[in-house]
């Protein structure tokens, strides 16, 4: 039985959740116009919190280079904060995603899109890098009592882009 700050929190996952269709389909119209081919996930919302689990995803989108080619996952996250380049990062290292993410993902991402606040720009983590990441231990500001483990990127591992 969940409790009512879990609830709070599902709740506040919900709107997050909502809210981030418009980040998926800003790297997905980017990446079809450089000519990738981009499959678009569908999105399954938890009723509760008890459900959540159920309702796992496998990844925000597949990319193909060619129409016979393998699918390869991509993970798009929106990001709170304004840079444009590793020297217009406001931190010394890059959020990548939370490490029960990566951990439990079936398949694998082959790649994280962060946007930028304004969603004008993106830092590209490739999980090719994934053995220079840190796992730390932080407060998501977003959610009640709400500390996680997540994979931060060292910013010489990010490839910055503009989305433009």
């Amino acid at each position: 039985m969940a409790t009512a700050v879990q609830e709070a929190n599902t709740v506040k996952f919900q709107q997050h959740l909502a809210q981030s269709g418009e980040a998926v389909w800003t790297v997905a119209r980017w990446l079809h116009g450089t000519g990738w081919y981009v499959i678009v996930c569908p999105v399954s919302v938890t009723p509760n919190y008890d459900e959540r689990m159920k309702h796992a995803d496998a990844g925000d989108l597949y990319v193909k280079r060619e129409r016979a080619g393998k699918a390869e996952r991509v993970e798009v996250k929106r990001r709170g904060v304004h840079f444009t380049c590793a020297e217009d990062f406001p931190y010394d290292d890059f959020f990548v995603c939370a490490c029960h993410a990566w951990d439990n993902a079936t398949p694998k991402p082959s790649v994280f899109v962060i946007l930028n606040a304004d969603m004008t720009h993106a830092g590209i983590v490739e999980a090719c890098t994934h053995r220079h990441w840190t796992a730390t231990m932080r407060f998501d500001s977003r959610y009640q009592e709400y500390r996680q483990n997540f994979y931060t990127a060292p910013l010489d591992k990010v490839e910055f882009v503009p989305l433009l």
